[in-house]
């Protein structure tokens, strides 16, 4: 303790009047603590009163003290990020997830007490679990908090695994407790946190049920090796609490009634006692007793007649259930008055600052409105249908699904059979009975179109002929998908919804290659909507191809295509990339910048450096919403283009250090070939530069054609990146190596094309009576091959014999000439009859 006191008294001084948001008497407070107390119980307090500032600089003070020993710091390390911890989740998931990670940063450490901290690290990511698995019940359908919640699990679990080796380690070395005044590992977490971890994962995965029982079985090995202690009982009550909550989800009746009298009997703390018979209240709830439930909560209350916020809250989903029932039983009354009930009770704890379990309440009760809104009837058919839906039965959901939309229809319920159509066309798509879809979907958009919400069936109703036309593409599908969305940008032009047939719009258009009416119709998104980093995205494509493919593309597309890369990365806040979208329209941005913007680049060099600064920070927003190995590949493309940069302001040896980086080896098909025919068209200020390029290119094509890979290639992509190849090893002199890949590709092509036409060249400049030899053996492989009195058959035979004359074939040089003018006297090629007339001269 002989650090403590002088860091708390520089720390008053350091805070003055009120700047780390602790009162005069509270700093007294913590002054007079008893200096016997240890370190960890001292910033326990601290936490459990919630002042995180305060004991985060004591902490970070003390870490910065280079006169402190190792063993102290670790205590100290080991304290912030247990403080991170416990602010985590006093704030929102949104604001946790930075505070989870500095206490990552905190226990990141290498040495000798690398092991200890990542000990402690495994601990806090649990704990980070047991934080998003609540909030996740807040909103149990967002897909996107499941799948960071399984990530999360999965981490911990592998960590505790970690854990536990360095547990058994420990153990083995004899060093199990503390050692010269370092914290040691507490085993009984260990085993408590692997029991937590493996229950909330499986109460996640209820529904999977042989997932389900491994993890609660792994749950309870870990759990049933807790015994009391003389010192604590806390953590034995801990873990059979979470064997109570294994039997709820495994619904164990026999077991659960007999650990709950358990946990009871063996503890004396009301908040403990009423956390146990929370979870009897949630048993309760799970078996459709929802009275029951009601009525139990009472008799948890306290001496002083007092309720947990978690069980009052519980009473009202409890009240939630009951008015379902009464309702589903017709009493509309009294269900409306329970209603009103838990709205009132719901805002009274909202007002007491119990805010997350009036939020759990406000959860249930917007998941029951879907009943109520029904009605009774119809309620217990969605009510089947769902449950057929949750349980992977096709079949039966399409069915209740089917006479819900009848009832529905019938009775005029136009809003809830809107409601229908969405849940059913889920169905429909995931069984991909497309032609079904469409169907029931005009049915019921057309039972009442201009309804408020019925454009959001007409639109499903498009996605669903969309469809339809994958999976069996037709012209007549085409046509009735085209004339859909031309009908929705008409009849909803002012609803939101128009928006998303802009997109379609657009789409359509894109694939059908008409890229400048796409130009026009991407261009229709505002920066505020959600898909503008797309329609740029797009926007730039249209551009590309228009110049790529249209021949007729003028200058002006290009100036075009130009100013919109650079306007497009001048207005980019490079502090806050939204979505994938965004960065590969930038990326794509760049792309045309290097391809069509001659001179000087202005904003390319920038830019492309602000997104390798961000794309290496792991804890950017951009981080958090895409995958490692997406951020590899941005990446790779953000080096691979800074070193097309370098080799065209001639610095080849700097490129040939970053096309050597491995990430910039690891590309796909079509981003290769892009740097190889960017690096062809460089224009080299000497030999040596040129040929460090030829050696990047063999490099990029290599790894891309090795047979680990080669066979996810297109024929053509093959093709292309053969002939790269080629041309690479013949601008390094080597026309042995490039002449043998012509040769096996112009197998397959013409007399005129440029392929062949390319090889016959590099026989010739080979100049050695082996080449000649090939190029003899080439054409009249072609003469044979081709349709005699064709152009070609023409352009084949007049090769032929320029071969025989290099071959010394002299007299059947002449021989062929001859027979061809006689049989054709003209060509039809006014180049190839010239061609011919100066070679029967030269033969005279």
């Amino acid at each position: 303790m002989k650090v403590f006191f002088p860091l708390l008294c520089g720390l008053m001084l350091l805070c003055g009047d009120g700047a780390c948001s602790v009162s005069l008497a509270d700093d007294r407070e913590f002054v007079i603590v008893n200096p016997g107390d240890a370190q960890e119980r001292y910033f326990a307090s601290l936490r459990e009163r919630r002042l995180f500032q305060l004991a985060e600089l004591l902490c970070q003070r003390a870490l910065n003290d280079s006169a402190m020993r190792p063993g102290d710091q670790l205590i100290y390390r080991l304290e912030l990020a247990r403080t991170f911890r416990d602010h985590a989740h006093t704030v929102p998931w949104s604001e946790a997830v930075e505070l989870w990670q500095q206490a990552a940063r905190t226990l990141d450490v290498r040495g000798s007490h690398a092991e200890r901290c990542r000990f402690e690290a495994a601990l806090l990511q649990a704990s980070k679990l047991e934080q998003i698995f609540w909030v996740r019940q807040l909103d149990p359908k967002n897909a996107e908090l499941l799948r960071e919640l399984q990530t999360i699990g999965r981490r911990a679990l592998q960590e505790l695994a970690d854990a536990r080796q360095i547990l058994d380690r420990q153990k083995q070395s004899g060093k199990l407790g503390r050692d010269e005044g370092i914290a040691g590992i507490d085993e009984e977490a260990l085993y408590l946190a692997l029991g937590r971890v493996h229950i909330r994962l499986a109460e996640v995965m209820r529904e999977n049920i042989a997932e389900r029982n491994r993890l609660l079985s792994e749950g309870r090995t870990a759990l049933h090796g807790m015994r009391r202690s003389l010192l604590s009982d806390q953590n034995y009550l801990e873990a059979q609490l979470l064997l109570l909550i294994a039997a709820r989800l495994e619904n164990r009746r026999g077991e659960f009634d007999r650990l709950y009298d358990t946990v009871r009997a063996e503890s004396d703390s009301i908040p403990f006692r009423q956390r146990a018979g929370a979870e009897r209240v949630r048993y309760l709830l799970e078996q459709n007793r929802p009275t029951e439930a009601a009525e139990f909560v009472p008799n948890l209350a306290g001496p002083d007649g007092e309720l947990s916020p978690q069980l009052r809250g519980l009473r009202l989903q409890a009240l939630i259930a009951m008015s379902v029932e009464v309702r589903m039983k017709g009493n509309d009354a009294l269900a409306e008055q329970l209603i009103q009930e838990v709205r009132a009770r719901m805002a009274q704890l909202a007002r007491e600052g119990h805010t997350f379990d009036a939020e759990l309440v406000a959860t249930e009760l917007r998941e029951s409105y879907a009943i109520h809104q029904f009605g009774p009837e119809l309620a217990q058919i969605v009510r089947l249908a769902r449950e057929a839906a949750r349980a992977g039965n096709a079949a039966e959901a399409r069915k209740q699904y089917e006479a819900g939309i009848a009832v529905a229809t019938n009775q005029g319920r136009f809003e809830q059979l809107i409601e229908l159509a969405r849940e059913i066309a889920a169905v429909y798509f995931q069984e991909r009975m497309f032609d079904q879809a469409a169907s029931q979907l005009e049915s019921i958009w057309r039972s009442s179109p201009n309804l408020p919400g019925m454009e959001q069936v007409h639109l499903l109703w498009i996605t669903s002929l969309q469809r339809q036309y994958s999976a069996g593409p037709s012209v007549e599908r085409l046509n009735a998908y085209a004339a859909a969305i031309a009908d929705h940008l008409q009849r909803y032009d002012e609803r939101e919804s128009s928006f998303e047939a802009r997109w379609l719009q657009a789409e359509l258009t894109f694939a059908r290659k008409q890229y400048r009416h796409a130009i026009l119709e991407y261009m229709q998104f505002p920066r505020t909507h959600e898909r503008f980093y797309a329609a740029q995205l797009r926007l730039g494509q249209c551009y590309d191809a228009l110049l790529s493919s249209d021949a007729t593309a003028s200058l002006d597309v290009m100036k075009e295509a130009v100013l919109f890369g650079n306007r497009l990365l001048e207005g980019t806040d490079w502090e806050n990339l939204q979505s994938p979208a965004h960065v590969d329209a930038l990326l794509n941005a760049c792309r045309l910048l290097l391809k069509y913007e001659t001179g000087l680049h202005p904003v390319l060099p920038t830019a492309l450096k602000h997104l390798e600064q961000r794309l290496q920070i792991t804890d950017s927003p951009i981080a958090a919403v895409s995958e490692p190995a997406v951020r590899q590949r941005w990446l790779r493309m953000v080096t691979a283009y800074q070193g097309i940069m370098l080799a065209r302001q001639g610095r080849a040896q700097e490129a040939m250090a970053l096309f050597s980086n491995d990430r910039v080896t690891a590309g796909d098909a079509s981003e290769t070939l892009f740097l190889v025919h960017q690096l062809a068209d460089v224009n080299p200020p000497d030999p040596q530069s040129e040929q460090i390029l030829a050696e990047i290119q063999l490099q990029l094509i290599r790894d891309l054609t090795s047979p680990d890979k080669a066979n996810a290639l297109a024929p053509e992509e093959l093709i292309a990146l053969r002939l790269g190849e080629a041309e690479a090893h013949y601008t390094l002199g080597r026309l042995s190596q490039a002449i043998p890949i012509y040769q096996e590709v112009a197998k397959s092509t013409g007399p005129a094309d440029p392929i062949t036409q390319r090889l016959s060249s590099l026989l010739r400049e080979c100049n050695n009576a082996e080449c000649f030899g090939q190029l003899y053996d080439f054409w009249k492989g072609k003469v044979s091959t081709t349709k005699q009195g064709s152009r070609d058959w023409h352009r084949a035979r007049l090769e032929l014999a320029r071969a025989c004359l290099l071959t010394d074939r002299k007299p059947e040089a002449k021989k062929l000439v001859q027979i061809t003018q006689l049989l054709y006297p003209t060509t039809g090629s006014e180049v190839l009859d010239r061609q011919f007339e100066e070679l029967a001269q030269k033969l005279k």
